[in-house]
Formats: C-alpha cells, sequence, structure tokens
C-alpha cells in the first residue's frame, strides 16, 4: 500500500511550517571611538579632571619708539627747542665752551715759555670750542631736522671722540711745559677739566646713537 502525500487521507503526514521572514536588520554598530575619546573616557573612568582644549586668540602690540638727535623729548613746537637749552645735554655743552674759552684766554694771555705746544693748545681749543658751538645751534634750532641726510649723533660722536682725544694731548704737552707760571698752569688745568666734561659728552652721544637706537629697533 503506497501512501501518497497528496492525498487527504488519515495518514498523509502534514508539512512543517516555518515562520515567514520579512526582512533581516542587521544592528547598526557604534563607531570606534577614537584615541583621544578613549583617553578622554579613560580621564573620566579614574576620577582624574579633563581639559578640553578652547581656542583662545591673543592680540599683538606693536610699540614703536624714535630717537631723535638730543637725549631730551622734543615736546615743544617751534624753530627754537627750549628744553633742550634746559637739558643735562645743552648745559653740559655751555660749561664745555666756557672751560675752553676760559684755557684758551688763559694761556693767549700769558708768556708762552714753548711755542709750538702752546699754539697747538690755542688751536685745539678754539676750534674745539667753535664745534660744540655749532653742534648746540644745531639742536636748539632743529637744524637736524632740514639736514636728515646727515647722522647728526653719530656725526657728534665722532667730533667728541677725535675732540678729546687731541685735547688730552694738548693739556699734558702744557702741562709739561708751563715752567710753573701761573697762568699757563690754569690754562692747563680748565684745558683737562673741558677733557673731562668731553669725556661726559662723549657718553651721552654714545647712548643716544648706539643705545637707544638698538632698544627702539628690538621693540
Amino acid at each position: 500500500m503506497s501512501c501518497d502525500p497528496t492525498s487527504g487521507g488519515a495518514d498523509a503526514v502534514p508539512e512543517p511550517s516555518y515562520p515567514e521572514v520579512t526582512s533581516l536588520h542587521h544592528p547598526t554598530r557604534p563607531a570606534c571611538p577614537g584615541p583621544a575619546q578613549l583617553e578622554v573616557r579613560g580621564l573620566e573612568t579614574v576620577g582624574l579632571p579633563v581639559r578640553v582644549p578652547t581656542t583662545m586668540s591673543h592680540s599683538v602690540t606693536v610699540i614703536r619708539t624714535t630717537t631723535s638727535s638730543s637725549n631730551v623729548l622734543q615736546s615743544s613746537s617751534g624753530l627754537f627747542d627750549r628744553g633742550y637749552s634746559r637739558s643735562w645735554t645743552g648745559i653740559l655743552k655751555l660749561g664745555q665752551m666756557l672751560t675752553l674759552l676760559l684755557a684758551f684766554i688763559c694761556v693767549w694771555s700769558n708768556g708762552w715759555t714753548n711755542y709750538t705746544a702752546y699754539c697747538y693748545f690755542e688751536v685745539v681749543t678754539i676750534s674745539f670750542m667753535i664745534l660744540i658751538f655749532i653742534f648746540y645751534l644745531v639742536n636748539v634750532f632743529r637744524i637736524y631736522r632740514a639736514l636728515t641726510c646727515i647722522s647728526w649723533p653719530l656725526a657728534e660722536l665722532l667730533h667728541y671722540a677725535i675732540g678729546t682725544f687731541l685735547l688730552l694731548i694738548a693739556s699734558i704737552v702744557a702741562a709739561v711745559k708751563s715752567s710753573k707760571l701761573d697762568g699757563l698752569i690754569a690754562g692747563t688745568v680748565f684745558g683737562f677739566i673741558a677733557t673731562f666734561l668731553c669725556i661726559l659728552g662723549m657718553w651721552l652721544s654714545y647712548k643716544v646713537s648706539f643705545v637707544a637706537q638698538s632698544s627702539g629697533a628690538s621693540v
């Protein structure tokens, strides 16, 4: 006796029923955290504070400084600079001219024991006094503003360096050849005082020419 599965007999074996699968959905995989996120999570786990980097903007202020030919502030306007005449540099130049003039008069009004030595002394003192007076007028009347092609601080520094050296030699020679005459001794004393004042002027010119300009350029 054969069994036909299609027949509706009592001995027919029913086919198993399977649930209908409509669609398969795969769960979305979370994105792998980066090294920075892992580090932050690790710090939060151990209870350490977490610093979040922020972008900060910084403002830079550029300060420009200018250096004039004198070491005083040029605040007044006009042709005549009263501030320079009352400054230490202006007063120092007046003292230099006065001592050089007194040295020249003391030697010129007395008899010379050595013509060559005291002639050289007179030439150096009167020439140096005239040059200092020229630089004084340049600063007082602000002539350096019209003649910008000349570096007046550097020119004044070279003038002081050369003149001070020549004046020191002239004062030493005059002191040796004075022969204990009061007028010649007084002239050599004023010569040494003028040499010391010119050294101070050379130091101030050096500060204006190099120290002030280098600091202003580095700012």
